[in-house]
């Protein structure tokens, strides 16, 4: 879920909306496991506490696949990968070409992780 709203989820349901779709999200979860005969559940709070937790997660999200999919010609992550264990010069080269400049959204995902607590979990969780 993380990877899906720092990657899909656009700037309005991130800005405004954020709480409204993961409370979809466990009704949703509660209900396929219920259909499939499973009596576990996820509370809002559980889910909220585990997002916490893969506070980390949501920036690497953001830090790595944000510029990756702004670059002009995209690559399949398979073909980059491959050029990091044979071409590691090539790979160096495309990721500083897709980094060299910066995203117009970074700013605004920035503040989207920071109006999230993503960076306050982070120092409370792992930073002493």
């Amino acid at each position: 879920i993380i990877a899906f709203v720092w990657r899909s989820a656009n700037h309005d349901v991130r800005e405004c909306h954020l709480d409204e779709f993961f409370h979809i999200y466990v009704d949703t979860l509660n209900g396929i496991l219920s259909d499939l005969g499973s009596s576990t559940t996820l509370t809002f709070s559980q889910l909220k506490k585990h997002l916490e937790i893969f506070s980390p997660w949501a920036l690497f999200v953001v830090c790595f696949f944000l510029p990756y999919g702004q670059v002009k010609q995209h690559l399949p992550l398979g073909t980059l990968f491959e050029f990091l264990d044979r071409e590691p010069q090539k790979y160096y080269d495309i990721l500083i070409q897709a980094y060299k400049k910066s995203s117009p959204y970074f700013e605004s995902v920035l503040l989207h992780l920071e109006a999230q607590g993503v960076f306050e979990s982070i120092c409370r969780l792992y930073i002493k």
